[in-house]
């Protein structure tokens, strides 16, 4: 899942259609999931100072384990990105950025790590298998303090 900067930079100013996907091998380090399966769809348009500027929808089946049950479920992702890569001064070797823009150095840019770290950033803390369960949960929760 690759973005060619060269093609993208014959265009200066006119967005380009970036449709992509892309396999992540275990992005949530569970040695269970597997490949996860990704697909985005989205525009790139480059400037003349080299910048690219990405933006689009990131979306994967993702294999959860659900916080209330127990049981193994998938839940799909869908998530909005909005994203600027720099290219990096000649003859540099590292170079980083204050802010929240990525730097490449030429060539072509790969969207799938930064597809991966969307992921695991959009991933709910305690996964749910059902729409419902968190109004059962709560449900539970109010009956066992009118218990006590």
């Amino acid at each position: 899942m690759q973005l060619c900067v060269l093609e993208a930079l014959q265009n200066v100013g006119v967005p380009q259609r970036l449709v992509c996907d892309g396999v992540l091998p275990d992005p949530l380090h569970t040695q269970q999931t597997g490949k996860l399966h990704l697909a985005f769809d989205g525009w790139g348009t480059a400037y003349a100072d080299g910048s690219i500027h990405v933006q689009g929808c990131v979306q994967a089946r993702v294999p959860l384990f659900c916080a209330r049950c127990g049981c193994d479920f998938e839940q799909v992702l869908s998530i909005q990105t909005d994203d600027v890569f720099v290219l990096a001064p000649a003859g540099t070797q590292r170079y980083t950025l204050a802010d929240d823009r990525h730097v490449y150095n030429g060539g072509n840019i790969d969207l799938v790590p930064m597809c991966g770290e969307w992921i695991v950033l959009t991933l709910p803390m305690a996964p749910l298998c059902a729409a419902d369960a968190a109004d059962e949960t709560a449900e539970a929760v109010a009956q066992a303090a009118d218990v006590d």
